[in-house]
């Protein structure tokens, strides 16, 4: 690969990148009564700083052929405050968890999700409601974004099988696949320390392990930088 002039791609000044971190953290990690402080003049939802966390298990990642297994949801706000939503496994017929690919009747088997969505008799309606009523008690309409892991894959399930959930997130992802891969190019000393992630592959496990990938990055490079 032909290597690129620092003349065309200008290495990033200690104080651009402080200015960046220092964004980047007053987004994700300041709750509303912080931002409302530092500016008093502009009126800012208080559930409008909120990240929405969920994560989904699907038969499999085929958005027109696989279905939803298990929902899961937290709100948090700042770096401390969270609250715990629904975690919902939802009924799917036989047939579909026997065409299910080897990995998933190993992974979801060995869980037990499998057994799970075979007892269950929640509908992804009746899922879809019961996740609506959290959100709408703890976020705005429209206003805060999705965040978790590798989260494009289950937005595009929840916009086809939850189509009310969906319209209820901002457009905007906070991925923290994205901050793990851009420290595995640019801050290798902080991926080699990076949590170890058990990879449950239930629900409400992964977006937990997510919030504090998320936490782990917050202190080893934002907060670093204020």
């Amino acid at each position: 690969m032909k290597e690129l002039s620092q003349s065309v791609y200008p290495r990033m000044s200690v104080q651009a990148s402080q200015k960046t971190s220092r964004y980047i953290r007053s987004m994700i990690f300041q709750n509303s009564d912080v931002r409302e402080h530092r500016n008093p003049t502009v009126t800012t939802d208080p559930k409008s700083l909120r990240l929405i966390w969920i994560d989904c298990e699907m038969t499999g990642l085929d958005i027109d052929n696989d279905r939803l297994m298990e929902i899961a949801c937290m709100v948090t706000e700042g770096d401390e405050n969270l609250t715990i939503g629904p975690n919902i496994i939802i009924h799917q017929d036989d047939a579909l968890l026997a065409n299910m690919n080897e990995w998933c009747k190993t992974q979801h088997g060995k869980t037990g999700l499998t057994e799970a969505v075979q007892q269950s008799t929640v509908t992804e309606k009746v899922a879809e409601k019961q996740m609506l009523e959290f959100l709408s008690l703890h976020t705005s309409p429209g206003l805060c974004p999705l965040a978790g892991n590798s989260i494009g894959r289950d937005r595009q399930f929840i916009e086809k099988y939850m189509p009310d959930l969906a319209k209820h997130i901002h457009y905007r992802n906070v991925d923290v696949t994205t901050i793990a891969e851009l420290c595995k190019r640019w801050l290798p000393d902080v991926t080699a320390n990076t949590p170890e992630k058990k990879e449950m592959h239930r629900a409400l496990d992964d977006i937990r392990e997510s919030r504090l990938q998320l936490l782990y990055y917050y202190n080893s490079i934002f907060k670093r930088n204020q």
